[in-house]
Formats: structure tokens, sequence, C-alpha cells
């Protein structure tokens, strides 16, 4: 299993420690998760960047900005065709 650690972040880091763990993993998702890696939702670099662009501190903690509600399919329960249809209806890219 390929390490995903770099995708995972808390609910109480900063802003600015996410904006750096996002730019490093070269994705533009980061997955928030609690102390047992259970899934609390997701932030992505646009979270971010409207964050910032309401002029929130840097310093805060992503806890009000993640989205609470993601997309997500368990592995081995969906088909090629559920995936395409349902990134095509939510335009996820």
């Amino acid at each position: 299993m390929k390490n995903i650690s770099k995708y995972l972040i808390k609910p109480n880091s900063k802003l600015n420690y996410a904006l750096k763990k996002i730019s490093k993993s070269g994705e533009k998702i980061l997955i928030v998760v609690n102390s047992e890696r259970v899934l609390l939702g997701t932030i992505t670099d646009g979270d971010l960047r409207r964050s910032i662009l309401k002029n929130n501190n840097l310093n805060q903690s992503i806890k009000k900005i993640f989205n609470t509600n993601p997309i997500y399919f368990k592995k081995n329960s969906f088909s090629s065709e559920l995936l395409i249809k349902t990134f095509i209806k939510k335009k996820i890219n």
C-alpha cells in the first residue's frame, strides 16, 4: 500500500500548514481525518484560495473551511461507469 500520509491532514491544522502540505503533495486535495484516520472531509486548493481571499488568518485552523460532506467511493464497490457519471454530474476534475 502506498504511503498516503502526505494526503492526510487533521482538522485542527492551520491554513498555512494545509497550503504547504497540498503544495508538497502535488495534488489539489487533502483528506481530513481524525486521530484514528476516520474520514471527516476534504480540503482543496480552491477551499484554501477562497479562504485567503476572504482575508482569513493563515494561523486559523481549517475546521471551518473543509468540506464535511465529500463524495467518495469505497474500494471495490463501484464501476468505472459510475465514477465517470458522478464526475461529470458533480463537475469534478
